[in-house]
């Protein structure tokens, strides 16, 4: 996590924090104080899958830019994470069963699907999402709230570090070509 201090600090983690708490502590506590918006308050390369006993919930979540990826599968019976296809593939249960459409569209300049993958049975959570899954099985995807001003701080970050200019706007301009571009 990019921003531990300012996590330690708005969770009152300090004490915790000279005794080597962790980044998993860390999320914990997040988690414990603002529940499934935990993931707007968090900065830095992240995926998680947490089950939360209270709430009778599974959230799962990816960090805003999309570094760490998260596969997952879920079945009537099974849901499965990982951070790479082949170890999900590896767990018992999950079909390996290629799906040739989607193969065919990794050919296809312009049709990236930011969910699916070459299985048909495994898919990919999305840059700055969550996936829950409620314990009677419903499912809600969505997309974290302040992905843009964290990606925009991170930016701003960037330069202060670098002495460069800042990089969002022409990240902002590249998204809005692409979007223009597809349609």
């Amino acid at each position: 996590l990019d921003n531990r201090a300012e996590l330690i600090e708005a969770l009152g983690l300090q004490a915790h924090a000279r005794q080597g708490l962790g980044d998993g502590g860390i999320l914990l506590a997040a988690w414990e104080r603002w529940g499934e918006s935990c993931p707007a308050h968090l900065a830095g390369d992240f995926a998680f899958v947490l089950w939360d006993a209270k709430r009778r919930l599974l959230c799962c979540a990816r960090d805003h830019v999309g570094t760490r990826p998260l596969y997952y599968h879920l079945g009537p019976r099974l849901f499965a994470a990982a951070s790479d296809t082949r170890t999900l593939l590896a767990i018992p249960g999950v079909p390996r069963e290629l799906d040739e459409l989607r193969i065919s569209a990794f050919l296809v300049p312009g049709l990236d699907n930011r969910t699916g993958t070459s299985y048909t049975h495994v898919a990919r959570l999305p840059a700055a999402h969550t996936l829950a899954i409620t314990a009677d099985g419903g499912t809600r995807c969505a997309s974290i709230t302040g992905a843009c001003v964290a990606l925009h701080d991170a930016c701003t970050w960037l330069s202060e570090k670098t002495g460069q200019p800042s990089p969002f706007g022409r990240l902002v301009a590249a998204v809005s070509v692409g979007v223009s571009g597809a349609a």
